[in-house]
Formats: structure tokens, sequence, C-alpha cells
């Protein structure tokens, strides 16, 4: 009975780690699902953003639940590559579950992209869609700053453990703010090109495009799940640089 309830351990924290780095559902129940079916046992998975059930059937008839609650997700396909390169390897050859352990272990551990590194992208970002919106270079170098310091005001936000929505509204009013501030010392020409161009690097794609992909495959909770996340996403985006535009209007130039 312990290897069935190590097997289903195992299985669960493949796909807990596949969800917190931006698996797509369906990603996740098949991995989870043909790993019990490489150790021949029967089993059922259901995922939800937030939640992973799932039971297996042991051949003594016996059924055997676990449950996951995923608090916390983000996005780093480098982790979701290095989970389905392992448990492709675990289902071909089924190899001792304290070897599967080990390399979980070292997946977690997996390095991410420097602070400095992470922001010096942000800005790079940031400013090359403010020229596709239509603003001029000096517009695109004033989105170096304010890309910059969301970046490091999501970081810390993070380490705080503030709400995801509260966030994202801070960090759009503060690219409303330091958008306006470059205009108005004339560092730049267009706060709204600007703006536009930062507010992408906030921009929900990815959950997006895996709230699509999860209808299609038939994950309708999930899916409808993501696109409510996915609209409030919008809205405090939205909220935060709108305040920022207002109190600009409010204030003498």
């Amino acid at each position: 009975m312990a290897d069935y309830d190590e097997l289903l351990n195992l299985s669960a924290e493949i796909g807990e780690l596949l969800l917190q780095n931006g698996a797509e559902i369906y990603r996740v129940e098949e991995s989870m699902e043909r790993l019990f079916t490489a150790y021949g046992v029967e089993s059922q998975v259901y995922c939800v953003p937030t939640t992973i059930i799932a039971t297996i059937v042991t051949p003594e008839g016996e059924n055997v639940t676990k449950g996951v609650r995923v608090r916390s997700r983000g996005t780093d396909f480098d982790k979701v590559m290095a989970v389905n390169d392992l448990c492709r390897r675990a289902c071909r050859d089924t190899p001792a579950f304290s070897k599967i352990r080990e390399e979980l272990a070292r997946i977690r551990q997996r390095r991410r992209y420097s602070l400095p590194v992470t922001c010096l992208g942000w800005a790079l970002v940031a400013s090359s869609f403010t020229l596709i919106f239509g603003g001029n270079f000096a517009d695109a170098a004033c989105a170096f700053l304010p890309a910059m310091v969301v970046c490091l005001a999501q970081y810390g936000l993070g380490r705080l453990e503030a709400n995801q929505f509260f966030s994202l509204m801070v960090e759009s009013f503060l690219i409303g703010v330091f958008a306006i501030l470059s205009v108005r010392l004339g560092l730049a020409q267009n706060s709204d090109k600007i703006i536009i161009g930062t507010l992408m690097i906030l921009v929900p794609g990815l959950a997006l495009t895996n709230c699509i992909r999860d209808i299609l495959a038939g994950d309708l909770m999930s899916g409808v799940a993501k696109i409510a996340e996915v609209f409030l996403i919008g809205v405090f985006i939205a909220l935060g640089a709108a305040i920022a535009v207002y109190g600009a209007g409010l204030l003498p130039v």
C-alpha cells in the first residue's frame, strides 16, 4: 500500500509543479494519468487552475484519493519542459520512485533569470511595444524606467505575497505616473504611447491562450475560470492606469 501512496504523491507533485509554472489543464491531467498507467494503476484525475484531485484504484480494488491545493501560479516554461521530459522517461522506463523524487527536487531548484536580467528584458519589451504603437525613440527610451520599476515592484510585492489583482493595479498605476512625468519633464512627447507600450508586459497573453486551449480540449470549467481571471486582470490593469491619468488631470501643469 505504501508504494501506491508514494506513486500518488509523486504524481500529485508532478501535476502541481506543472500547474504552478503555466502548463495547460489537459497537460497536467494527461501527464498524471500516463504515469499511473505506466505503473499499472487505473486512475481518474480532475484538475482546475487551483486544485488537483487524483484517485487511483489498486489491484485489490481499493480507492485511494489525494487532493492538492495550488495557491501560487506563474510562468516558467523551462520547468514545464523539464517536468514533461521527466514524465516521459518515467513512463518509458518506470524507474524507482526515489529516482523520480530526486529529479523533481532538482527541477524545483532550477535557477530562473536573475532580477537585473529580468528587469532589462521587461525594459526592452516595453520600449519595443512603445515603438510598435506609434511612439518615437524618446518615448521608447522613457519606457525603460517604468518597466524596470514595475519589475522591481512585482518582485517586492511577490515577496510580500500581496494579492495578484492589487499588485497589478499598483504596477499599472506606477506605469501611468512615470509616463506622465516623462512628458511633463520634457523627456518624451506621447504619454499614451508609453503607457500602452509598457502595459503590454502585464497583459495576460499566456493565460488567455491557455483558457482557449482548455475550452477547445473540453475542460470547460477550467476555461471559464481562466477567462474570469483574465477579465479581472484586465480590469485592474486598466483601473491602475486610469487612476494615474485621472489624478494627473487634476494637478496643475
